[in-house]
C-alpha cells in the first residue's frame, strides 16, 4: 500500500516537473514581452522546481523504481543543474550561456520522457495487480 503511494507520488512529481518546464517558458515569455520585472518570477520558479527532485528521492525511497527510471531521474537532475547554470556564464562565455532555451527543450524532452515512461510502468504494474487478485481470479474461475 505504502509502496503504491510512494509510485503515485513519483509520477505525480514526474508530472509536475514537466507542466513547470511548460510554465517556466510561458514566465520567461513574460518576462520578454510584458516586461523585464517578470525575470525575477522566472528565475525564482526555475528553483523552486528543483525541490521536485526531494520528492523524487523520498517517494523513490519507498517505491524503489528500476535502475532505468533513476537514471532517467539523474539525467533529468543533470540537466536542470546545467540550466541553472547556463545563464551565469552570460558575461565570460555568452555563447555557452545562449545554451539556456536550447537546454531548456532538453529538459522538457527528458521530463516529458520521464513522466511518461514512470506513469505506463504505474499503469502496468496495477494491471498486473488487478489480475492476479485473488477476487479476480476466483470470478474468472
Amino acid at each position: 500500500m505504502l509502496s503504491n503511494l510512494a509510485v503515485k507520488g513519483y509520477v505525480v512529481a514526474a508530472w509536475l516537473f514537466a507542466l513547470g518546464v511548460v510554465l517556466q517558458v510561458f514566465l520567461a515569455g513574460m518576462g520578454v514581452f510584458a516586461g523585464a520585472r517578470n525575470w525575477t518570477t522566472h528565475v525564482g520558479f526555475g528553483y523552486t522546481l528543483g525541490w521536485l527532485f526531494l520528492g523524487f528521492i523520498v517517494f523513490g525511497v519507498v517505491a524503489r523504481p528500476s535502475r532505468s527510471i533513476v537514471r532517467w531521474t539523474l539525467l533529468l537532475f543533470v540537466l536542470y543543474v546545467i540550466q541553472t547554470i547556463l545563464p551565469s556564464l552570460r558575461g565570460d562565455v555568452p555563447v555557452l550561456a545562449a545554451l539556456h532555451p536550447v537546454n531548456a527543450l532538453a529538459v522538457f524532452l527528458v521530463a516529458l520522457i520521464h513522466a511518461r515512461r514512470i506513469q505506463s510502468i504505474w499503469r502496468g504494474s496495477r494491471q498486473e495487480a488487478i489480475a492476479t487478485s485473488p477476487v479476480t481470479a476466483s470470478t474468472h474461475s
